[in-house]
């Protein structure tokens, strides 16, 4: 369900499989695996169990459950960061992301939508690494009768995040250059993208200056200078996008499929 390199050791990989509920390491290039690594089996996890690694400190690893868990030692001890217990056990965490400028800020969002016009407990965010979480789900128009699918935060500056989400016709991606608080938190970053296009992951890329969002229909672009996003799906059927993936040298564009295999597009010959 996931899978993730670490970024300075290419020997150290992580899999992930949520519905066994297993963690595993390998730091031989896959050829043998760890034990399991998971951090509980007390809680209750999504299906595709959010795993994130930091892109700067090696074994610095996160998955979320009803609470988020952190490593520091590549997954041999783990520390719960969050004390959700006031949620509902039946919603699980469905998304996540970690600053990569400030390992202290970190976002969470809960499973389904908030089935009102104010939405509360949808999405978390902390300033100081898990001590204190603050509700930032106030002005996130999207989460009202949608749900989020991935959070993504500006490789720069934690307070830039974006948000996507899928199950409705507006508020494909909303955007805070304010980390999600204050009095208009939240901005509708949907133009370009169709109505059926759900939107299921999001990456960005620093070389490229550019967002990529992965849809039910295919990936789709925007620049910091675009008014709206327009596809770069090329000579890719028109397929479901399970994630993407950047990499910045040589600037290459990975998509995972649901069914039709890895895709990659050189975002240097991009147009």
């Amino acid at each position: 369900m996931a899978v993730e390199f670490d970024p300075y050791d290419n020997r150290l990989i992580y899999a992930n499989d949520g519905n066994n509920n297993i963690v595993s390491r390998s730091e031989d290039r896959a050829q043998t695996w760890s034990r399991n690594l998971a951090p509980t089996r007390e809680q209750k996890a999504m299906y595709r169990r959010p795993f994130v690694r930091h892109e700067k400190y090696s074994g610095l690893i996160f998955t979320a459950y009803h609470d988020v868990f952190k490593s520091s030692d590549k997954g041999d001890s783990w520390k719960k960061i969050s004390d959700f217990s006031f949620i509902s056990k039946d919603h699980s965490i469905v998304a996540m992301a970690v600053s990569a400028s400030d390992t202290n800020v970190i976002y969470a969002a809960y499973s389904s939508p908030a089935w009102s016009d104010k939405p509360e407990k949808k999405l978390w965010k902390t300033r100081n690494g898990g001590e204190t979480w603050t509700d930032i789900s106030h002005g996130l128009t999207g989460v009202h009768w949608n749900e989020i699918t991935d959070i993504l935060v500006d490789q720069i500056n934690p307070e830039i995040v974006y948000v996507s989400f899928q199950g409705g016709w507006k508020y494909k991606i909303m955007k805070s250059v304010s980390g999600g608080e204050g009095k208009e938190p939240w901005k509708d970053y949907s133009n370009g993208l169709p109505d059926d296009g759900d939107v299921l992951c999001l990456a960005k890329s620093v070389g490229a200056q550019s967002l990529f969002a992965g849809t039910i229909n295919g990936i789709y672009k925007r620049s910091h200078t675009d008014g709206s996003w327009r596809s770069i799906n090329y000579n890719m059927p028109r397929q479901m996008i399970s994630d993407i993936a950047v990499r910045e040298s040589p600037l290459m564009l990975f998509a995972g499929t649901h069914g039709m295999g890895i895709w990659m597009l050189h975002l240097s010959l991009e147009r």
